[in-house]
């Protein structure tokens, strides 16, 4: 018997929308964006690993930075304090049309529901990396 030869899963169709959101703020913003390999600094990250979903998703850290600006990159399996050193770090793992909704103002958080996720006392860096995003 041979190995499935299924495919892999396509992305989910949000990730693109997300992804524009996230670039066109990025550049409104006018921060300087580092180098994949570099590590940033920021006062709000959040890592959000939009995993549920039936298709592929990345993992995305979302950051803002101390002058003002916001940052994102697609992270990869490299553990998260190599890639970021952030005041106020927090992440959760919701679907990725979720966080979209979030960044256009229609979810106060990426997940469904009025609750505030896992961790409570945190949904004020959401807040900020919203408003930041959305200011932009």
């Amino acid at each position: 018997m041979s190995a499935c030869q299924c495919p892999p899963p396509s992305e989910d169709p949000a990730v693109a929308l997300v992804e524009r959101i996230l670039e066109e703020a990025a550049f409104r913003s006018g921060a300087e964006q580092p180098l994949p390999g570099d590590q940033v600094a920021a006062t709000h990250a959040i890592q959000l690993c939009a995993c549920e979903t039936m298709d592929d998703s990345p993992v995305w850290l979302i950051y803002a930075t101390e002058d003002g600006g916001i940052g994102w990159r697609r992270l990869g399996e490299s553990d998260l304090s190599a890639v970021v050193e952030a005041t106020h770090l927090t992440g959760c793992h919701p679907d990725p049309s979720g966080v979209l909704k979030w960044l256009r103002g229609e979810w106060r958080y990426p997940w469904p529901g009025r609750g505030r996720g896992d961790f409570p006392d945190h949904a004020f860096i959401y807040d900020e990396l919203r408003r930041r995003i959305r200011s932009t």
